[in-house]
């Protein structure tokens, strides 16, 4: 629950007012994070004894993270990549084991209208940078192939940057 201490301040009744429309939602795990989100945010800006001009660059940092975010590229994503959030919701899943990759949610430059190519198909679509071969093999934990399964590849440019960082120089799905 949130701290009574501060309750005079404006900020803390528009949250017990927020709190109070969340209650008039259904009960779930989208609400419960919700209401853990305004708790934890008070808590880091009591302890911070934030200023006015600190909580506003923190609102612009994460106003800069969705702007930066669209049906093309998801910032918000890397950002919980960033923060460990990722592989701490995917806890358990052997990522502690050598040889072993973490689980994370799907890439913040991942397109999931990227076309199918058949393997062995260079994904290169304007010519431009050296040419890199990807190879790999899928298996369980056990060491033992995975019959079916899908690999998807994606790569920056010759420039460092994914397409969808740079529709304007690169062609719509390149590399």
């Amino acid at each position: 629950m949130m701290d009574g201490g501060s309750a005079g301040s404006g900020g803390y009744e528009v949250a017990v007012a927020l709190r109070q429309r969340l209650t008039a939602t259904p009960p779930g795990r989208l609400r419960d994070a919700v209401e853990l989100l305004i708790d934890h945010a008070f808590q880091i800006i009591t302890a911070l004894r934030a200023s006015p001009q600190e909580l506003d660059a923190l609102v612009q940092f994460l106003t800069d993270v969705g702007y930066a975010t669209d049906a093309r590229r998801q910032e918000w994503v890397l950002l919980a990549d960033v923060f460990g959030l990722s592989e701490g919701a995917f806890d358990g899943t052997l990522a502690d084991r050598p040889g072993v990759t973490p689980s994370t949610l799907s890439g913040p430059f991942y397109r999931s209208d990227a076309p199918r190519l058949p393997l062995g198909a260079n994904l290169c679509r304007n010519g431009l940078g050296a040419p890199l071969a990807v190879t790999g093999r899928i298996t369980a934990a056990d060491g033992q192939g995975i019959a079916g399964a899908e690999v998807e590849v994606w790569h920056a440019d010759s420039n460092g940057r994914y397409e969808n960082q740079d529709p304007d120089n690169q062609p719509e799905h390149n590399l």
